[in-house]
């Protein structure tokens, strides 16, 4: 944000003492009345960056460990506070995310999800991945034809996935390169982590800010947001298969069975547990030993609010997970002979 809208945000949030200095807008902290000694901030601890073209971050010499997006500010501002700071929050979805509408500026920034596991609430901390960085990776109808070829005869030929569900699920490419993006949305769509994985070797991580230089940055986690491989796609008054991997998603789209979301892993975070509100359950996880382990648990913490069943792909398929299954009948079969668990 420039530097009128970054005292408009902060003058909001209670800040004073303004002081424009080599890019930057000093104040005193928002967050001093809890977070410093005796609640007050006398020598203006608190920086933000100005900045036209990205996101602006800050940092508080007293009460900071590193730099954080002004979105990770309001999360904390509210958390401490217990007031959602909406005029600000509207400020900064409009200089600094553009494209969210207005009946979602409440969420693009930072909500307060309900906890309907536990009867607790918890804070999750919204920050999307910069649009310049995604701007970075080619939606599937973007590839230029020679990096489409070579990514559509791994994807059609030999995972047996079609072109209608890699585009579905917004799957995107490093142009030039052998590495597929898998992005993980929340409910709106918003695309909060990346999962990448080669095409010619089993070689899956996830996307992180040092990877483009951006070590004052720090990209949403996991473990902090309630994201999934196509949850932005799924119909919640239809039962909704859980499996593991991106690819097991897109191949049980292919296979006909279109609402499916992968966790990217065995280890479902309390964030993705809090994210669901389905009406029945269908767990898919691998049948090897860390998908059962998975599977169960997950199935423990969805426990009581939905029914739940779960597929054993090695009996009735005699493989490992639905990226394996040539035939669709067996895969229907699998799921017809599913388990109830709850």
């Amino acid at each position: 944000m420039n530097e009128k809208h970054i005292i408009d945000f902060m003058t909001i949030l209670g800040s004073t003492k303004f002081r424009t200095y080599n890019g930057w807008v000093s104040c005193v902290c928002p967050l001093s009345v809890w977070n410093h000694a005796k609640g007050i901030d006398k020598n203006p601890s608190f920086n933000i960056s100005i900045s036209e073209t990205s996101k602006s971050v800050y940092l508080c010499f007293t009460c900071s460990d590193k730099y954080r997006t002004l979105s990770y500010l309001l999360n904390s501002f509210w958390n401490a506070g217990g007031v959602y700071p909406k005029e600000a929050a509207k400020i900064l979805a409009e200089h600094e995310n553009a494209d969210v509408d207005n009946k979602s500026i409440s969420t693009s920034v930072t909500y307060l999800s309900k906890d309907i596991w536990s009867g607790a609430n918890r804070v999750e901390t919204e920050s999307f991945i910069p649009e310049n960085i995604l701007n970075r990776f080619s939606t599937f109808e973007s590839l230029d034809p020679e990096d489409r070829v070579a990514a559509t005869e791994f994807l059609t030929v030999e995972r047996r996935i079609s072109l209608e569900a890699v585009e579905k699920f917004g799957v995107r490419m490093i142009p030039k390169d052998t590495y597929i993006v898998f992005p993980l949305t929340d409910h709106f769509g918003n695309i909060k982590v990346m999962q990448s994985r080669s095409i010619t070797e089993k070689d899956i991580f996830q996307l992180s800010a040092k990877q483009f230089g951006l070590d004052w940055m720090e990209f949403p986690k996991l473990s902090d947001h309630g994201v999934w491989f196509g949850l932005h796609l799924v119909d919640w008054s239809k039962p909704l298969l859980i499996v593991e991997g991106s690819f097991d998603a897109m191949r049980a789209y292919t296979l006909g069975f279109q609402n499916v979301i992968a966790a990217c892993g065995s280890k479902v975070t309390d964030c993705q547990v809090n994210s669901l509100h389905g009406i029945s359950y269908i767990i898919g996880f691998d049948s090897d030993d860390a998908g059962k382990k998975g599977g169960k648990n997950l199935a423990y913490r969805l426990k009581g609010y939905a029914p739940i069943s779960f597929v054993d792909w090695q009996t009735h398929c005699s493989c490992k997970d639905i990226g394996d299954i040539r035939e669709p009948g067996d895969f229907h079969k699998a799921m017809e002979n599913r388990i109830l668990y709850y």
